[in-house]
Formats: C-alpha cells, structure tokens, sequence
C-alpha cells in the first residue's frame, strides 16, 4: 500500500507524532509532499504536478495542523504552529502560501483515498474547526483520532484545557460520520520504554510524572502531596516539570507581541520576514534530555499516577507507565476498559480519596505488584505499541479502498473494524 504523507517537516514537541509516522513508513510504502519534506522547484510546481509525475497512492494523509495553517490564517492560534517549524529559511508567508496551495490541489483531487489526522484534543475542538472538519468531511476526506469512544460527554461546564473551552464537537462529528471516522488514538509505546527490572529492587515507592500546576491536571498535585505526607519515596528529580509549558508561554507571548506590530497579520500572506517563532521552540536536544530523565524515573519508581485532567481523556502516560513495568495508577476514564486495562489485573484505578490505601495494599503483597506490572507490561506490549496503530491504520485504510468500510471501535485493547 503507498500512502502520501502531507505535512511540513517541524520538530514537534510530542514524539509520539514524529513516532507515529515512522510506524506507518513501517508497514506501509510512505512518501512525504510539503515544505521542508520537497524541494522548492518541487513545491513551486504544485501537488497535482508531483502527483501526475509519481505513480499512484493509494491514500494521502495530511495532518489537521497543516489545514489549520492554511484556512484560519488569520488567527493567532493558527499562526502559532508556525513557531514549531524546523524550516528557518522559510519566511512566513512563503511557507502558507505553500500549504494554502497544496491544501487547494488536495480538496480537488479525486483519484486516491484521502485521511486527515487529528492531533489537537478533541474535548476542546472548537465550534469553528468543528465546522471546517464537518465540511471537510463531506469531501470524500476521513479522519483518524480518538473517536468518541474516548470522549466523555460535557454537561455545560464552563472548564478549559489549554486556553480552550471543552465541548461535544468530536462527539457530534462520529455521530455524523461514524462510517468516515478511523477511532485509532495515537497514544502508544516504543521499545526503547520497556523496562523489566524488578519492582523490588527499584530504589523508588512513587512517582507523579508531569507537571503538577493546576491547570489542566488538578489531580496530580492532590495524589504527589498525600502520597508525600503518607510517607512514601516519591521520585523528584525531574530536570523541569514545567519546561514544555513555559517554552510554550514563551512563544506565545513573542507571537502575540509580534502579531500586534504587524497590524493583526492582516496581510500576513505578504510579509517578507523570517520566521520569528523558531528561536522559541522546545529543541529536540532539548526533549531528548527532558525524555530521558522522565524515563530515569519511571525505571526507578515501583507505581507511577495517571490521569485523563480536566478533559477525562486518554494520554500517553497511560501507555509509557506499564511499559517500563511499573505498576500504573490511574483514574478510571472513559474508554480505558476498552484499551484492555483491568482494575487489579494490570493497572490499579483510583482517585485522591483512595490513592493511599490502594497503595498500602499493594505493598502488602510484593507477589501480587509485580503481577500487576507484568500483566500492565504484556498489555502494551502486545496490544500498544506504535506498530499496532499503524496496522490498524494500514487495516482501516485497506478497507476504505475496497468500499466496505462503516467505522470502527475498541474492544478488550483489539481494533476492530465495522464493514458492511
């Protein structure tokens, strides 16, 4: 199968995408088409002249960051993702006026198979991408992500996830288009994260990964300070917890102060500057560092917390913890059951309240925690890896060729595809 990636070559601060697509190059015939991926003679050309000089694909992916950059470039938001760019002689203007073309050749061209990918959360997608998505949609375009399997419903709170208010958009998306939506969450594990050292020779009782501020995870500075005053090791050597978060600050700020010189990007597709953004990035080098020390961490911690924050959503946490064989404690979310996690058989489920006796328990028993952590350990193995999900893409994607394709779903942590 050939599947033609469309994006714009960025160190993005997540390595889960970046991994995600070295996965599919594994199991399916990948090229790439887009700024920093093609030459500029390439690109000057068009996609439709690239496609008419190449054999054909069976299916072209674009990412919806991509659309984002090319239909809203008049928000700030949108503008923003342009910070993340590893394309420094690319100026601003140059690089959308290139996706704004490639994304214009795309929606015309109907001789293969075409899937958008969706990174964003999709508890906060906004009314306005909700829109663009559902008209997308209609245009013989799918849309990988977390299907609405993963989504707990929102009952009017007035809450928000990175800046964004929460809402039922994805909800309201797979009720409309279940047969055009691939319920495949990007959220997986790579080998370099298996660990099997022993629980019992861990130097470590806890550990509360990621950042405890407030926000968007208010439960982890909960769990981190009972844990604490119950008297138990907790890991706390992280370089920064905070350091995505601030470089994130950082660039936003310089944007928004940028953007206000220029007159609101009003004729933001003319500017002649460079790409100011890419001075604030969070550098691979960077994550590398960040990463492995994260890692360090969990390899020395005997039980590790996860949660789904305010959104009540699966996160990667959920597939790293078990995967360097520690025993995850996680908040029992929406979906979680159909991933194949089990309460008390390869992950523990619990909430401020009860975190601390469930961990007396466990360590009641040093038989039964390696259990749990084994058993926490095959599930990802075996069912979370990143090459499971780019089967299931390459799977959901061969049904969509032969026209017999109705949707998809989650059962015991097994992808399974609706057919008709």
């Amino acid at each position: 199968m050939r599947l033609l990636i469309v994006d714009v070559n960025h160190e993005h601060p997540n390595t889960m995408h970046r991994n995600f697509y070295k996965a599919l190059s594994e199991v399916m015939e990948v090229e790439y088409f887009g700024p920093g991926f093609t030459d500029e003679y390439v690109l000057s050309q068009g996609l439709k002249a690239f496609l008419e000089a190449k054999q054909h694909y069976d299916v072209i992916m674009v990412t919806w960051a991509f659309v984002l950059d090319c239909i809203d470039f008049d928000n700030p938001r949108a503008i923003y993702h342009f910070h993340r760019y590893d394309i420094s002689k690319y100026k601003v203007g140059m690089a959308i006026r290139y996706n704004y073309m490639i994304l214009r050749e795309l929606l015309e061209y109907k001789e293969s198979k075409k899937a958008i990918v969706y990174y964003h959360d999709v508890v906060n997608m906004p009314d306005e991408w909700y829109g663009k998505i559902r008209s997308i949609l209609k245009n013989d375009f799918y849309l990988l992500t977390a299907a609405s399997e993963f989504i707990s419903k929102r009952n009017n709170e007035n809450k928000k996830i990175f800046g964004l208010p929460m809402t039922n958009n994805m909800i309201k998306l797979d009720e409309q288009f279940h047969h055009k939506i691939i319920s495949v969450p990007v959220q997986a594990a790579t080998a370099d994260e298996l660990e099997y050292r022993i629980l019992e020779e861990r130097e470590y009782d806890w550990i509360i990964p990621g950042s405890l501020e407030t926000g968007s995870y208010p439960k982890r500075k909960k769990v981190y300070d009972r844990i604490s005053k119950a008297g138990y090791t907790v890991w706390d050597e992280a370089i920064d917890r905070e350091m995505a978060y601030k470089k994130t600050r950082r660039a936003r700020k310089n944007f928004c102060n940028y953007y206000s010189e220029v007159d609101r990007f009003i004729n933001t597709y003319l500017l002649d500057v460079p790409n100011v953004y890419i001075n604030n990035k969070v550098k691979v080098e960077e994550l590398g560092i960040f990463h492995e020390n994260y890692r360090d961490g969990l390899r020395k911690a005997r039980i590790a917390y996860a949660d789904g924050g305010l959104g009540k959503s699966i996160v990667r946490k959920y597939m790293e913890i078990p995967a360097a064989g520690t025993v995850l404690m996680c908040d029992n979310i929406i979906g979680i059951d159909k991933l194949g996690f089990k309460d008390r058989i390869n992950a523990v489920f619990v909430n401020e309240q009860n975190v601390v006796r469930k961990t007396q328990k466990l360590f009641s028993d040093k038989g039964y925690i390696q259990e749990i952590a084994n058993a926490g350990r095959k599930l990802i193995i075996d069912k979370h890896m990143v090459r499971h999900r780019a089967q299931a893409v390459k799977s959901a994607f061969k049904s969509i060729l032969a026209e017999s394709y109705k949707g998809s779903h989650w059962e015991n942590g097994d992808f399974y595809i609706d057919e008709c």
